[in-house]
């Protein structure tokens, strides 16, 4: 089994901006498409796309050692942690006396060189075949899924999530990955309200069907400026607020 460093969730949240340098944002982005490529190839969609899913890999040096020494010189010793038994009572047998702490090999985003490259796409327990095995459940992040998710209708087998709601996924975690977050909200009817916001009205009968829509849009998908609807922002200008603000 390969070793890997942390993942790409991880390495962000250490960098308080969540940024990575531009060659290295362009390098991983395209591993990224080129292991969707693969796996669409084979028909398989993986189904759980996201950063906590991608992981780089140990610098090379690292992978290297043979010596333990050699590993405890670079990330320090083990840690050791006594088990204890809440009720203060002996361990029973085969039960060990310490657990070791796992060893700090992540790294900051903007740390990131061409050593950690490839990337390494992980959790493949949501994968499916398409041709297979009907999905209308998204079990991806909330902000990353599509919008076909919330009107898919369970009863009718005509329609399911398939290639194309992976492609939107794989869209958005490539915006996560250039900036320091997403492209769109992270609550319920928030996540449609960004979308009709930077994207425009959706088409029917999803446009129909969404019963809250009005609480944030006229029916012509403008913004009801009597409640609290975001301003319709483009991709790039949510994008260049994710910069500039993680940069302050």
């Amino acid at each position: 089994m390969e070793m890997t460093s942390c993942s790409l969730m991880q390495s962000k949240s250490l960098a308080f901006h969540r940024l990575l340098n531009l060659r290295i944002t362009r390098a991983i982005a395209a591993d990224l498409v080129l292991a969707i490529q693969f796996l669409h190839r084979q028909n398989i969609i993986h189904g759980d796309i996201h950063c906590g899913n991608i992981f780089l890999q140990l610098p090379t040096d690292v992978r290297r050692m043979i010596d333990p020494s050699q590993l405890y010189q670079k990330f320090g010793n083990p840690i050791l942690e006594p088990i204890v038994r809440v009720d203060g009572n002996p361990l029973p047998a085969g039960v060990p006396t310490h657990i070791i702490e796992p060893a700090r090999v992540g790294i900051q985003s903007d740390q990131i060189t061409p050593t950690y490259l490839p990337i390494m796409l992980s959790d493949f327990g949501s994968s499916y075949y398409p041709s297979k095995t009907r999905r209308t459940n998204a079990y991806t992040l909330p902000h990353l899924v599509p919008p076909e998710v919330f009107f898919l209708d369970k009863q009718n087998n005509k329609y399911n999530l398939s290639f194309p709601s992976e492609i939107w996924t794989l869209g958005c975690t490539i915006f996560e990955i250039i900036g320091s977050g997403g492209p769109f909200s992270t609550l319920d009817d928030g996540i449609l309200q960004d979308q009709v916001s930077v994207l425009g009205k959706l088409p029917d009968p999803w446009w129909s069907q969404w019963e809250s829509r009005a609480d944030f849009f006229n029916e012509d998908a403008t913004i009801d400026i009597t409640t609290d609807a975001p301003f319709q922002d483009s991709l790039k200008e949510q994008y260049d607020w994710f910069v500039n603000a993680a940069q302050q």
